[in-house]
């Protein structure tokens, strides 16, 4: 009789832990491939009224509908989708909060948005590259009236004050720009454009196997991409065909075959 019920009682033990044990599986709180995925990037945002604005992400998987956006009051905050469903840009407007609000189907996330009274000043134009002698414009996003601007090294770079920036020289020089107690900084780095050969003389007959020789240009600085074009001051002496290969011709005698910006 003990045996029957210590058999019993070992049996009913293992069983409750069988249980337990699929219960812990299906209640685990894991996520398989296949469950879907719907959450933006930020839950709050903080704005300034009168337009500063900033982008939302929506990280999505295994939904089939496309997002829809929309903002629980247009006048204090609107929200723009940019060129894929996944992301929106929302801008504030007035003082107050909305909440923005992305659905696909089942799936919604929200975010909330405070705007308040103030000033803003955020450069757009991360950074500029130019040529020397070229020009390129400083774009801000603002809603201040009047904005300055100044160049930390104008030996390398100049600016206007509407933001246009003129190349002077290669180096780097930092632009500021400042409105009201909001100030912004764009680095530009200015290039001079430059064309080497791997030969500067070359010595040709007009005899087959020394009547040819290969020129290779190598471009520093934005040289229309890198694309160059070859001439050569008399043909009778040597031709040079569009990939730079020189061609000894019958007149004998030098000549510089030249490489210059396509």
């Amino acid at each position: 009789m003990k045996k029957r019920t210590k058999l019993l009682v070992a049996l009913l033990v293992l069983l409750l832990f069988s249980v337990l044990f699929v219960a812990c599986n299906k209640g685990g709180g894991t996520t398989t491939g296949t469950d879907p995925v719907f959450e933006l990037n930020k839950t709050s945002i903080d704005l300034v009224a009168g337009g500063n604005s900033e982008v939302l992400t929506l990280n999505i998987a295994n939904v089939e509908e496309t997002p829809e956006w929309s903002s629980s009051d247009t006048e204090v905050a609107t929200v723009t989708v940019g060129s894929s469903p996944n992301s929106a840009t929302v801008r504030g407007l007035a003082e107050g909060q909305a909440v923005i609000t992305v659905v696909a189907g089942e799936q919604r996330a929200v975010c909330t948005v405070n705007v308040r009274r103030g000033e803003y000043l955020e450069a757009v134009t991360d950074a500029l590259e130019l040529n020397a002698g070229t020009t390129g414009t400083i774009e801000v996003d603002t809603n201040i009236a009047t904005l300055t601007y100044s160049s930390d090294n104008e030996d390398v770079a100049t600016v206007s004050g509407q933001g246009v920036v003129t190349a002077v020289a290669e180096g780097t020089a930092t632009i500021t720009v400042k409105g009201g107690n909001q100030s912004a900084t764009v680095t530009v780095t200015v290039s001079q454009p430059r064309i080497s050969l791997n030969e500067t003389t070359v010595l040709l007959t007009t005899e087959s196997g020394s009547n040819t020789f290969q020129l290779t240009a190598e471009t520093q600085g934005d040289v229309n991409n890198g694309d160059v074009t070859w001439e050569t001051s008399d043909d009778t002496i040597a031709t040079v065909d569009a990939n730079g290969l020189v061609t000894a011709g019958r007149g004998g005698g030098f000549r510089r075959v030249p490489a210059q910006k396509a």
